[in-house]
Parts: structure tokens; sequence; C-alpha cells
């Protein structure tokens, strides 16, 4: 049975998530649903601040694997499950920190 979830490599996702999913415990976001964003590999945008933005919205709570195992998410996975759910905060947010980043560099050269 095909079920067209937006899922991470499986392996990157741990049993203890894909059963979660499984039990109905956490959601997925069906592949047709997915909105994609290009997010550079900046200072400040990296994973762990990804995760911190996700985690000012209730919706992430029931998408995101447990805290334990974030170190395997991959980073765009994050990035296209958070634009989706999330949307238009999460865009103007990066935005916001690629735009710190630049100014930084223009002051210091």
């Amino acid at each position: 049975m095909d079920v067209h979830a937006y899922l991470a490599s499986y392996e990157c996702m741990t049993i203890y998530f894909m059963k979660a999913i499984v039990d109905g415990s956490k959601k997925f976001i069906h592949q047709d649903k997915v909105r994609h964003l290009s997010v550079p590999q900046y200072e400040g945008l990296g994973i762990k601040q990804m995760l911190v933005e996700a985690q000012k919205y209730a919706v992430m709570e029931d998408y995101l694997p447990d805290e334990q195992d974030w170190k395997k998410i991959p980073r765009q996975w994050l990035i296209n499950l958070i634009y989706t759910l999330v949307g238009k905060p999460f865009s103007d947010w990066a935005q916001e920190c690629m735009k710190a980043r630049n100014e930084k560099l223009l002051n210091e050269q």
C-alpha cells in the first residue's frame, strides 16, 4: 500500500518515530501537499536554529520526531516540513537571518 507520506529516508528516521506515525501519535504530510523552500547554509540557519524556530509553533509538535532523534533530521526535510506547516512566518524568519548575515559581511568588509 502506497501512502505517499513525505518522510526523510529510512536511514534518518528512527523506528520510534515511524511507530508513532503508524499508531497515530505523530502525523505526516502527504507528498502532494509539500511546499519546498530553498535556504542557503549560512551561519544562523542551521538545523538547531530551525528547530528552535519550529518550536514556536504548536502545530510542529505533531510532525517532528522526539527531541532525542533530532540529531538525525535531514536539513532539507526539516525546512520543507516547517515551511509547509507554518508558511510565510518561517520564510520571513529565514529571509531575516539571510539579510542579517549579508549585512554583517558587508560591515566586516
